[in-house]
């Protein structure tokens, strides 16, 4: 009686996967945490070195280190286990993608010994990088096309040179310059505590890329940043009323409700006195931004959670203390069916807790003072950073 090994199914993908490796053709993959990305790339990596004349003609980048060192690992451990193969004389894997992955190793092992490679006493042949560290091969290579002149080498952790050019600056805040003042009003604007500026520069200095170009070529920041700031609110504005757009009419009743009730019992700071007669959603732009805040109010509470009841501090007493008695149960089990209902709805409460931190459409003076002093001062802190980098040599 014969025994036959059991052989795994193929992937419902298997044509797909088989298609990828063809080295003619070029493809864009896209697949979910798990599902092969990786070892479908060791395959096209492992049929292009049994193609190739030498292993650098073959470039793989990929974002993380970890990344590179994992994907350099699988293809070195492919190769000796095909030797391995080669000199013990196993029988070849049942599983599909260990048997292909054999078969593919071993061409490479032939194409090795032909071209005399010693890839696997040599793997760093395999050009395997993050594309960071190719950006700075090529810039390397160019090195006066590129103005960079000779490159340094990337440091592991930035925080301490990041901690030596913002002490270096700070040491301004005594001279009576223009970054001197700037610094001063960006002490006082954080209450004079050093360690909350220096906070502050840190998380901003860590993400330069993002802000500096936009700082340099800014001739009128103010304007720019006060439109953009617009553009952010009416942004997330859109996004909440496109949630709520089926229930408009329920939360203005029950937010026009909350306000006169809290108005007539002499609270003329509530956030929902701006939703005084509302029986639509506020316009999504700038200046109806009050309004939004009196509906964040209504269903959240100041720790940004939803409300689990309401009463007459939030707009709905009893009906001896109500504007409108013989409504004030029922608009309280309305309000009940609409926070549940609300809840329901998925990413809301981000986008309201996000209201409740956008900005104002136009600064005060203070606010903008400290902004135009922070956009003197970060290309100065950026000018630091670099010259701490050279001293180092990092």
């Amino acid at each position: 009686m014969s025994r036959r090994m059991a052989t795994m199914p193929k992937p419902a993908d298997h044509q797909a996967r088989d298609e990828a490796l063809d080295t003619r053709r070029s493809f864009a993959v896209a697949a979910p945490a798990g599902s092969g990305k990786t070892g479908l790339l060791t395959q096209r990596i492992l049929c292009l070195l049994a193609e190739v004349e030498e292993p650098e003609q073959i470039l793989c980048m990929t974002f993380t280190r970890k990344a590179a060192g994992e994907m350099r690992q699988r293809l070195i451990e492919a190769l000796v286990e095909a030797k391995d193969h080669e000199h013990k004389q196993t029988p070849p894997p049942s599983d599909d993608y260990q048997r292909v992955n054999l078969e593919m190793a071993q061409r490479v092992l032939a194409r090795d010994r032909q071209q005399n490679w010693q890839l696997i006493a040599a793997p760093r042949r395999l050009r395997i990088l993050t594309i960071d560290s190719f950006c700075r091969q090529l810039a390397a290579q160019l090195a006066v096309e590129s103005g960079f002149g000779e490159l340094p080498e990337p440091v592991e952790n930035p925080q301490p040179y990041y901690q030596l050019a913002i002490h270096e600056l700070l040491a301004e805040l005594e001279s009576e310059t223009v970054l001197g003042e700037a610094l001063g009003r960006l002490l006082s604007h954080v209450d004079n505590d050093t360690g909350r500026l220096e906070g502050l520069l840190t998380g901003l200095i860590e993400k330069r890329e993002q802000w500096l170009p936009h700082i340099l070529a800014s001739h009128n920041a103010r304007e720019d940043l006060e439109q953009a700031a617009r553009h952010l609110i009416e942004e997330t504005l859109e996004a909440v009323a496109t949630i709520l757009a089926t229930r408009a009419s329920d939360l203005a009743l029950l937010a026009d409700h909350a306000a006169q009730n809290l108005l007539a019992a002499n609270n003329p700071e509530t956030p929902l006195a701006a939703c005084l007669g509302l029986d639509a959603l506020p316009y999504s732009d700038a200046g109806e931004l009050a309004a939004w805040l009196g509906l964040c109010d209504l269903l959240l509470t100041q720790k940004g959670e939803w409300r689990k009841s309401v009463n007459k501090k939030t707009g709905f007493p009893t009906k001896k203390d109500s504007v409108d008695p013989d409504n004030a149960d029922a608009r309280k089990k309305h309000w009940q069916e609409l926070c549940q209902w609300c809840q329901e709805q998925a990413g809301l409460l981000e986008l309201l807790n996000d209201i409740r931190y956008l900005p104002a459409a136009e600064f005060e003076p203070a606010q903008w003072q400290a902004l135009e002093a922070l956009t003197l001062v970060l290309p100065h802190l950026s000018a630091r950073l670099k010259l701490v980098f050279g001293k180092e040599n990092a």
